[in-house]
């Protein structure tokens, strides 16, 4: 007998990626707001001159937490590739990437999984723009890269919609 989707789904396992590089004084909050919905913890220190994982090492403890450290900067894509590296080692099924800095919300690491533990989709994307108060509480710069990765986002949504059903764009 196969597994219905919400058998599958209550065996889902669920880690969070926290790239790191200079968020000392933010980690420990952000890693106090991760709720029991997730398995595994991951806190990938990329190098950091502020010794985040010697930070975290000392003032977190949580059996779920995991420490990668790297040994020069690889930069936050690769930092969140280390994390998911070892997180498919690990048998992880649904990886949750978090800012260190507290930019998001763990509390939400539920609303964000659940169409996926529904088996509704494969991949779930977080807007910051839907609430004014998160947009208010980021920073101008970073405010001014993600409304243009947004609005590359959508240019690249329009040209995806001007291909046929049949046909598919890939990279490897």
């Amino acid at each position: 007998m196969s597994d219905s989707p919400s058998q599958h789904a209550a065996k889902m396992r669920v880690a969070a990626i926290i790239p790191c590089f200079r968020v000392k004084r933010f980690i420990v909050s952000v890693l106090e707001g991760i709720g029991d919905d997730v398995d595994k913890i991951y806190v990938v220190d990329d190098c950091c001159p502020e010794g985040t994982a010697d930070h975290v090492e000392a003032n977190y403890s949580d059996p779920r937490l995991t420490i990668i450290r790297h040994e020069q900067n690889k930069g936050v894509g690769g930092a969140v590739m280390s994390g998911y590296q070892q997180a498919l080692a690990d048998d992880i099924e649904i990886m949750v990437k978090i800012d260190g800095d507290g930019q998001m919300d763990a509390s939400l690491i539920p609303d964000l999984i659940r169409p996926i533990t529904n088996l509704d989709a494969d991949y779930v994307k977080g807007n910051r723009f839907s609430s004014i108060y998160d947009v208010r509480s980021m920073p101008p710069i970073r405010l001014f890269r993600e409304r243009g990765a947004q609005l590359h986002d959508q240019d690249f949504k329009r040209l995806l919609a001007d291909f046929r059903p049949d046909e598919r764009v890939h990279r490897a």
